[in-house]
């Protein structure tokens, strides 16, 4: 728990893998404050060519997110295993139809993001679901 009252893990601070390419010592300092804190980075948008497999080994993210329809399958399945071989685990977003999940679950991706899974929903929604009482069914 920390002084806000929040518990560890429960943000996570998410990074351009862009952004990490040019960062410096001061950006550096900052994520591993972060870290310290027990807030996961998760860096989105690998694949881009800006960030490579030596650079995610230095920076330990929590997760990386890569984009299912920037990669033809082959790259995003090399990604996906290459990721996973530093033992960071990869969400592939943009998942949008049942295809694509069926096809992200195959290349062992740990999680996905996208319309196949939940479509984008309006904030009023959203606070409904929070606050309505309901039924899980199992």
């Amino acid at each position: 728990m920390t002084a806000e009252g929040l518990r560890s893990g429960a943000i996570a601070f998410e990074i351009d893998g862009q952004d990490l390419a040019g960062a410096g010592d001061r950006e550096r300092n900052t994520v591993d404050g972060l870290r310290e804190l027990g807030v996961p980075i998760i860096v989105d948008g690998f694949g881009d060519g800006s960030l490579s497999l030596d650079d995610l080994a230095q920076w330990r993210p929590a997760m990386v997110k890569l984009a299912v329809d920037a990669q033809p399958n082959p790259v995003l399945t090399g990604l996906v295993r290459g990721i996973s071989s530093l033992a960071i685990p990869t969400c592939v977003k943009g998942v949008g139809a049942h295809g694509d999940l069926r096809d992200v679950v195959a290349i062992g991706t740990y999680c996905g993001q996208g319309n196949a899974l939940t479509p984008v929903r309006s904030l009023d929604r959203v606070h409904a679901q929070i606050h309505a009482p309901q039924r899980l069914g199992f």
